[in-house]
Protein backbone atom coordinates (compact mmCIF):
# COMPACT_ATOMS: atom_id res chain seq x y z
CA UNK A 1 0.00 0.00 0.00
CA UNK A 2 2.94 2.12 0.65
CA UNK A 3 3.20 2.44 -3.37
CA UNK A 4 -0.50 2.46 -3.86
CA UNK A 5 0.20 6.30 -4.12
CA UNK A 6 3.21 7.08 -6.09
CA UNK A 7 1.89 4.63 -8.89
CA UNK A 8 -1.39 6.51 -8.77
CA UNK A 9 0.48 9.80 -10.04
CA UNK A 10 2.47 8.06 -12.43
CA UNK A 11 0.03 6.22 -13.90
CA UNK A 12 -2.43 9.33 -14.34
CA UNK A 13 0.64 11.59 -15.75
CA UNK A 14 1.13 9.13 -18.31
CA UNK A 15 -2.57 8.48 -19.72
CA UNK A 16 -3.25 12.71 -18.90
CA UNK A 17 -0.22 13.32 -21.49
CA UNK A 18 -1.18 10.73 -23.68
CA UNK A 19 -4.96 11.57 -23.51
CA UNK A 20 -3.77 15.36 -24.47
CA UNK A 21 -2.05 14.65 -27.31
CA UNK A 22 -4.23 14.44 -28.98
CA UNK A 23 -5.11 18.42 -29.01
CA UNK A 24 -2.76 19.94 -31.55
CA UNK A 25 -5.41 22.19 -32.73
CA UNK A 26 -5.67 20.61 -36.26
CA UNK A 27 -8.15 17.88 -35.67
CA UNK A 28 -9.26 18.64 -32.13
CA UNK A 29 -8.96 21.58 -29.37
CA UNK A 30 -8.38 25.22 -29.92
CA UNK A 31 -6.84 26.39 -33.08
CA UNK A 32 -4.90 29.84 -32.59
CA UNK A 33 -5.10 32.59 -34.83
CA UNK A 34 -1.69 33.45 -34.88
CA UNK A 35 -0.15 30.50 -36.91
CA UNK A 36 2.38 31.31 -39.82
CA UNK A 37 3.00 27.69 -40.60
CA UNK A 38 2.35 23.94 -38.76
CA UNK A 39 5.06 24.11 -35.81
CA UNK A 40 3.66 27.73 -35.33
CA UNK A 41 0.17 26.67 -35.25
CA UNK A 42 1.37 23.68 -33.10
CA UNK A 43 3.07 25.93 -30.23
CA UNK A 44 0.66 28.53 -30.22
CA UNK A 45 -2.51 26.40 -29.69
CA UNK A 46 -1.18 24.52 -26.95
CA UNK A 47 0.17 27.14 -25.41
CA UNK A 48 -3.21 29.24 -25.43
CA UNK A 49 -5.46 26.21 -24.82
CA UNK A 50 -3.36 24.82 -21.62
CA UNK A 51 -2.63 26.23 -18.43
CA UNK A 52 0.59 25.89 -16.71
CA UNK A 53 -0.68 23.03 -14.62
CA UNK A 54 -1.58 20.96 -17.55
CA UNK A 55 1.55 21.75 -19.55
CA UNK A 56 3.23 20.87 -16.52
CA UNK A 57 1.24 16.83 -16.60
CA UNK A 58 1.63 16.40 -19.69
CA UNK A 59 6.15 17.12 -19.69
CA UNK A 60 6.04 14.54 -16.64
CA UNK A 61 4.00 12.21 -18.27
CA UNK A 62 5.61 12.42 -22.00
CA UNK A 63 9.19 12.25 -19.23
CA UNK A 64 7.51 9.12 -18.08
CA UNK A 65 7.30 7.65 -21.05
CA UNK A 66 10.72 8.34 -22.54
CA UNK A 67 13.52 5.73 -23.33
CA UNK A 68 15.21 4.65 -19.60
CA UNK A 69 12.32 5.95 -17.59
CA UNK A 70 9.46 3.99 -19.13
CA UNK A 71 10.76 0.74 -17.35
CA UNK A 72 12.41 2.72 -13.85
CA UNK A 73 8.58 4.29 -13.03
CA UNK A 74 5.69 3.73 -15.47
CA UNK A 75 6.21 -0.17 -15.92
CA UNK A 76 6.51 -0.90 -12.00
CA UNK A 77 3.23 1.44 -11.24
CA UNK A 78 1.22 -0.95 -13.58
CA UNK A 79 2.77 -3.92 -12.05
CA UNK A 80 1.29 -2.05 -8.94
CA UNK A 81 -1.47 -1.22 -10.04
CA UNK A 82 -2.21 -5.27 -10.72
CA UNK A 83 -0.77 -6.33 -7.13
CA UNK A 84 -3.32 -3.78 -5.41
CA UNK A 85 -6.68 -5.09 -8.04
CA UNK A 86 -5.74 -8.68 -7.30
CA UNK A 87 -5.57 -7.98 -3.37
CA UNK A 88 -8.46 -10.03 -1.68
CA UNK A 89 -11.31 -8.05 0.66
CA UNK A 90 -9.77 -9.59 3.70
CA UNK A 91 -6.28 -8.06 2.59
CA UNK A 92 -7.25 -4.67 2.29
CA UNK A 93 -9.48 -4.98 5.54
CA UNK A 94 -6.64 -5.93 7.28
CA UNK A 95 -4.28 -3.18 5.94
CA UNK A 96 -6.91 -0.45 6.39
CA UNK A 97 -7.69 -1.07 10.03
CA UNK A 98 -4.17 -1.12 10.78
CA UNK A 99 -3.80 2.21 9.20
CA UNK A 100 -6.34 3.14 11.34
CA UNK A 101 -4.63 2.09 14.80
CA UNK A 102 -1.17 3.54 13.85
Amino acid sequence: MEYALPAYHAITLVEEASNLARYDGVLFGHRSENARDLESLYVNSRTEMFDDETKKRILLGTFLLSEGYIDMYYKKAVIIRQKLKDGSPEEYARIFEREVRE
